[in-house]
Order: C-alpha cells, then sequence, then structure tokens
C-alpha cells in the first residue's frame, strides 16, 4: 500500500504547474476567448487612455491576467473521459 504525504502532492503539483500542456478540443476555445476578450480590453485601453506610465501598467496587467488564465485553463481543465463501448471487455 502507498501512503501520499504532503510532500508527495506538493512534487504532483508542482510537475503538474511545470509541465506542457497541450491544446485540446475543451482549453483550445478557452485560450482563444480568453486572448479575444483581454485583447478587445487592451484596445479599448490603449485609446482611452492617456499615454502614461499608468496605462502601461494597465496593459501589462491585461497581458498578464491573460497568461494566468491561460495557465489555470491549461493546467486545471480536466481532459474529457475516452468514450465507453458496449460489448466486449477483455
Amino acid at each position: 500500500m502507498t501512503y501520499k504525504t504532503e510532500a508527495d502532492e506538493e512534487h504532483v503539483e508542482i510537475s503538474r504547474r511545470f509541465a506542457f500542456h497541450k491544446g485540446t478540443e475543451i482549453t483550445g476555445p478557452k485560450h482563444d476567448e480568453v486572448r479575444t476578450k483581454l485583447r478587445i480590453l487592451a484596445l479599448w485601453v490603449l485609446d482611452n487612455v492617456p499615454p502614461s506610465r499608468e496605462r502601461s501598467l494597465a496593459l501589462t496587467g491585461l497581458q498578464e491576467a491573460m497568461m494566468w488564465c491561460n495557465a489555470a485553463i491549461a493546467i486545471h481543465t480536466e481532459p474529457e473521459p475516452a468514450p465507453r463501448f458496449k460489448g466486449n471487455s477483455a
């Protein structure tokens, strides 16, 4: 019997965070939507906020928000279960 310790769980979490997460049919459209919505907001900021340090920080914050949203989608979206077929199960 294997016992999971807190350290084991932390190692699994770190491995998951630093792994490559290939886009799927589920996550791909979500990533696209995040990029589109934040791009629209970034363009609004660019067109409506005076050029300034604050505007630059706002745009950087939106870029960071996009990165964190897409990371959460990639890391925490559960894969679809494989289809189950009736019939022989060997």
